[in-house]
This record gives C-alpha cells, sequence and structure tokens, in this order.
C-alpha cells in the first residue's frame, strides 16, 4: 500500500498498491476501506535514551531469530513486565545452567501482574461494555485503559507458576545467577562498545533511589503500539481525529465523517477500550464491520450476553434528602 485519494467524480477511494512479489504498481477503486495495518514493536519515546539502542538491543518480537546470539553474552535482562517478557524469561531460563550466563527480569511495575481470568471480568468482554466505554467521556475512557492494563497486559497465571517452580528447581541442583527486580523504571540507556555491554540507569521507586545495571545482552519486551500509516495522508480531512491526533473511531468501528465508509480494526482502543486486542472480540467487530459495509447481518451478533450491568440505570431512583444536623 502506498497511497489512498478520494475521487470526487467517482465517488470512491483510489488506491495505489505495489506487488511485493512482481514490483508492479496497482490500481483499485473501493467504495469503503476497512484498515487493518495491525501493531508495530514499540521502543518507548520516554525515555528517549532507547531509540538508539535499535539493532544493538533486541525487541522482543526479534528474541527467536537472536536467541543464539543472546545466549552467547555472558548476561541478558528483559524490560517489561507483560506475557512476552515473561515467555521470553522462561525460554532464557530453561538454558541457563547450560550456558551459564546472568539471567536479569527488569520492570517499573511494582509486581509481576497475572492476567485478570475471573468470570465476572471477563464479562467486561462483552458488547454491552463495548457501549458503556464508548459512551464515556474521552478523558475518563483514557484514565481507565490505564487502570485497565493488567487486564490485557498481564502475564498468564499458569506461566508465572512455571518460572516459580523452574527457579525453584534449578537453584536445587546449581547457583544460576538470577534477578529480579520490580520499581525499576528505565532512566537512561546506552551501549559502551569497548566495554562490549549496554549500562542502565534505573530509578526505584518505593525507596527513591537511583542506581546502574550493566548487560551484555538487552531485550526490550516493552510491546506494541498502533501507527497511523503514511498512506491515510491524503484523506486525512475526511476522517475524524480526536483532539489527541487519534482516529476519533465511532461505535461502529468507522471514522470517516459519514459513518460508513473507512472503518479500522485493532486501532481503537482509546474509543472501544481494552477488548480491542482480543481475539475474541475480534470475531464480534469483524461482524459489526461487515453488517456496517452491506446493510446485512451476514454473521448473528449479540447484544447481551453479561450479567451485570455497567451503566446506571436509565430512570434512576430519586436519591433521599440528606439528613439535618
Amino acid at each position: 500500500m502506498e497511497r489512498i485519494e478520494y475521487d470526487e467524480g467517482q465517488r470512491c477511494y483510489i488506491v495505489g498498491s505495489v506487488c511485493t512479489k512482481s514490483g508492479a504498481a496497482r490500481i483499485h477503486k473501493a467504495k469503503r476501506l476497512v484498515l487493518g495495518t495491525g501493531t508495530v514493536p514499540y521502543i518507548p519515546d520516554i525515555p528517549a535514551c532507547c531509540r538508539h539502542l535499535q539493532g544493538t538491543a533486541v525487541h522482543s518480537s526479534s528474541y527467536l531469530n537472536r536467541k543464539s546470539e543472546l545466549q552467547s553474552r555472558g548476561s541478558i535482562t528483559v524490560l517489561g513486565s507483560g506475557q512476552s517478557a515473561a515467555e521470553v524469561f522462561y525460554d532464557l531460563l530453561q538454558d541457563i545452567d547450560e550456558y551459564g550466563y546472568e539471567l536479569n527480569w527488569i520492570t517499573r511495575s511494582p509486581r509481576f501482574f497475572p492476567l485478570e481470568y475471573s468470570k465476572l471480568t471477563l464479562e467486561m468482554t462483552s458488547p454491552e461494555y463495548v457501549d458503556y466505554f464508548h459512551n464515556l467521556p474521552a478523558h475518563k475512557r483514557d484514565r481507565l485503559i490505564q487502570q485497565h492494563k493488567n487486564l490485557y497486559k498481564g502475564i498468564n497465571d499458569e506461566l508465572i507458576s512455571h518460572i516459580y517452580d523452574l527457579l525453584y528447581t534449578k537453584r536445587l541442583s546449581s547457583a544460576i545467577k538470577v534477578n529480579l527486580r520490580t520499581n525499576s523504571e528505565l532512566k537512561k540507556a546506552g551501549f559502551n562498545a569497548a566495554a562490549g555491554c549496554f549500562e542502565l540507569a534505573l530509578f526505584q521507586h518505593e525507596q527513591e533511589r537511583h542506581y546502574g545495571h550493566r548487560t551484555e545482552g538487552l531485550i526490550l519486551a516493552t510491546g506494541y503500539t498502533y501507527r497511523i500509516p503514511d498512506f491515510v495522508e491524503r484523506i486525512a480531512a475526511r476522517i475524524k481525529w480526536d483532539d489527541k491526533g487519534r482516529f476519533d473511531v465511532q461505535r461502529n468501528y468507522s471514522i470517516d465523517g459519514n459513518g460508513s465508509e473507512i472503518f479500522v480494526q485493532n486501532a481503537e482502543l482509546h474509543t472501544h477500550g481494552f477488548v480491542t486486542p482480543d481475539l475474541g472480540m475480534a470475531c464480534y467487530r469483524n461482524a459489526c464491520i461487515i453488517r456496517e459495509m452491506t446493510g446485512k447481518e451476514h454473521y448473528p451478533l449479540e447484544t447481551r450476553i453479561a450479567f451485570q450491568q455497567f451503566s446506571a440505570p436509565d430512570a434512576a431512583l430519586p436519591q433521599p434528602e440528606p439528613a439535618a444536623v
């Protein structure tokens, strides 16, 4: 995909693309668009120190391709506390006594949070909760997304147990070098080429103490993020934007002014909540988009699956007057 333009005369979108196999240019015309470009590896801008480490540090998305290289180092550090960080740490822990490296796991979170999988909490992955969340003011939605991180960015409870059990077993048989540090935020990072190691400046929040850490291998398990694709630049005027420069995604997943032409997939975390990356709810979202584009409900869409109600009753009961003091 290279560019998208809107032709007022033909009342359609002109999509220019290049075939990745032949290099041939192609033109497609469409009345409607669905942007499903996905997310990309996230390297934190704050601290900006991580940006210049690309190429030397390894994002978790490239871990398997560089696993052998990492295991040849004397020390390895995993930065992050989500599922990807846990999977990488667990994988490296299994071979620690064979290779003899030091293995570190560092996170700014106060602990290694498990994913919340209780049944009533899982009801939040429902059409009713999407309705509720979408109708909240934008500032409240942004605050809730921060509070909901352990609902979709935590670690599978079974994996946490496996890590603990493996640590216990390994330490019974050999003196492995393992460190797990919480409450530690990365403030600065650099690569010392002469020493062949990364030098990290960290801040322990609860103790309010700065400390340094050196490691020969660094894995950034910092997740993924959505980036607005460059090819929408020429149709930006047809797209609705919020005051933070994000897509203003409507309840039906459209982002155009007419609410019926341009739809998004997995770009609506800030408007539809933490269910956005949920694979189960992706089926629901896609069925909604197909219905909006075709005008027909090809796949049955449930509207109520939760036992609980997330909103106050429409006809709220009158509140008693406060007692006189």
